[in-house]
């Protein structure tokens, strides 16, 4: 019995099939929920920065609340997902903060937030807000955490909150629908 002779296929012909399959598959993988709660598919050029997808204060599927901090009153904006939805079903709120290692203020809501359909984690960035669901805490990040199992980001400051960040231990905020 004879065997045809093997096909010898070009080096670089086999990587550049091998750029394309790795390609195409990574593209796949790129699809999955965004802070939002929707579907978005990136390219694999595209840095995987969740912020890119995100809605826009004009979009309608976001919310804009505000932090008020004393006279203070800091504008931001909740994204359309399970977790920010079940913190606007509890406004106006009014709670103690505290801070947590020189990076975030955080205080309890009077129920937990829900995260159906939310990532296992997230990455939060400086001006997120977000609910670190292991101890049922709203976050306001003042600085970069990195990523954590249990981390669902909920929105945004639309400005800076150095004003919240010196505040001590105890203060109370309200965080409300912005007028």
């Amino acid at each position: 019995m004879t065997h045809p002779a093997p096909v010898r296929v070009p080096r670089r012909t086999w990587l550049a099939a091998l750029g394309l399959t790795l390609t195409l598959a990574t593209a796949a993988c790129d699809a999955g929920p965004d802070p939002t709660g929707s579907t978005v598919t990136t390219s694999p050029q595209t840095p995987s920065d969740p912020t890119s997808a995100l809605a826009t204060p004009a979009d309608p599927a976001t919310t804009a609340i505000r932090v008020v901090v004393g006279e203070t009153v800091l504008p931001a904006t909740l994204w359309n997902n399970a977790a920010a939805r079940s913190l606007l079903d509890q406004l106006p709120l009014t709670l103690p903060i505290r801070d947590y290692g020189q990076q975030e203020k955080i205080g309890t809501p009077p129920l937990p937030l829900s995260l159906e359909g939310m990532p296992a984690g997230d990455d939060p960035e400086q001006l997120d807000i977000g609910y670190y669901a292991p101890d049922g805490v709203l976050v306001l990040y003042y600085a970069d955490v990195g990523y954590f199992n249990g981390i669902a980001r909920l929105g945004h400051f639309d400005t800076t909150i150095d004003d919240l960040v010196d505040v001590p231990d105890g203060t109370t905020i309200t965080i409300e629908f912005a007028q």
